[in-house]
């Protein structure tokens, strides 16, 4: 036992002089770029991702690996708003002493028009004052994109957002190719892949579709609440949906619901559904129900109308009643 002990400690030790040698190079080639502009000097950096980091190694002994740690080096500021998050010692110019550091600063990016800087440095420091929340320009945005972020947020559906504390705009995900955007519960982040969302009504969908994971995310009794009232139940680690609790309907078992896109998909004759991603699982349905309700206004927009073809239908569904409620929409 000591032999293997002494063993796994050599090898960390090892793998952390090896670390030690890369560390400040490794944040130089994660994701994708940000583009700012000091002084009259345009510089390039990337957007941190742990899983670049080695799987075993902690540099400020936290007890949390680097792999899944979102503060690696321990200074009190998250990978992502971190110039150096290797680095205890730094974390990056800050100019402006707005709290945001000049690399993910819309005062400073170029992934905005110049036109647009000044307002969109508003919206970005509203954003984080009032709601703790960073919008990260990793990708060229827009004002229209940025003031539905913060129009969407003035909402207040949340009475607090303690699990969302980064709103990531990049190109698109190096791990899943067609993937429009991804709430990630763990970092507390909601990315939105520019490059997979063709116009704004794609934007503002997708948008609200992840938010509505958060949602789930920062309100579990709301969330259980809606499911269970529109008939999902999960009993021994099995999860089923049987139509709006009626005893009446047949319980599907979730490897039955997840047939979408296909004849033998039986929940696809269900009006709880408005769109066909919605059969997917509990937590899809939720958000594309809250998404459709929330955006109904957006109804008569060929996005729209793409995506919930079933909106007719489902206006009169179970679903859509409970949603509403929530929402507090009349």
């Amino acid at each position: 036992m000591s032999f293997f002990i002494f063993i796994a400690s050599s090898n960390y030790s090892i793998a952390l002089d090896s670390f030690d040698r890369i560390s400040k190079e490794v944040y130089k080639n994660i994701n994708l770029r940000l583009k700012y502009k000091i002084d009259s000097k345009i510089l390039e950096m990337e957007v941190i991702r742990n899983n670049d980091f080695f799987l075993f190694l902690d540099q400020d002994l936290d007890g949390t690996p680097d792999s899944i740690d979102n503060d690696i080096d321990g200074d009190g500021v998250d990978n992502i708003a971190d110039e150096f998050p290797t680095l205890s010692t730094e974390q990056g110019e800050d100019q402006d002493k707005d709290g945001i550091a000049d690399f993910i600063d819309f005062n400073y990016s170029l992934n905005i028009d110049e036109q647009e800087r000044d307002y969109a440095a508003i919206i970005q420091r509203d954003v984080f004052v009032t709601y703790n929340i960073l919008i990260i320009p990793a990708a060229k945005t827009n004002l229209k994109e940025l003031t539905a972020i913060k129009e969407l947020l003035q909402l207040e559906l949340t009475s607090t957002t303690d699990n969302l504390k980064f709103i990531v705009l990049e190109t698109q995900s190096k791990d899943q190719f067609m993937t429009r955007g991804l709430y990630e519960k763990e970092w507390k982040q909601l990315i939105l892949y520019k490059n997979h969302l063709k116009d704004f009504n794609e934007f503002s969908l997708t948008l609200t579709h992840e938010y509505f994971h958060f949602i789930a995310q920062e309100m579990p009794e709301l969330y259980n609440h809606f499911v269970n009232e529109v008939g999902w139940n999960n009993k021994d680690g099995e999860l089923t949906y049987q139509h709006n609790c009626d005893q009446q309907e047949t319980s599907y078992n979730l490897v039955e619901a997840t047939l979408i896109n296909t004849d033998k998909n039986p929940l696809m004759k269900y009006d709880n559904f408005p769109s066909d991603y919605s059969t997917v699982s509990p937590t899809e349905m939720f958000a594309e129900v809250g998404t459709a309700v929330l955006l109904e206004r957006k109804r008569h927009e060929r996005s729209f109308q793409k995506r919930f073809y079933k909106f007719e239908r489902f206006k009169s569904a179970q679903a859509y009643y409970e949603m509403a409620r929530l929402l507090n929409i009349p």
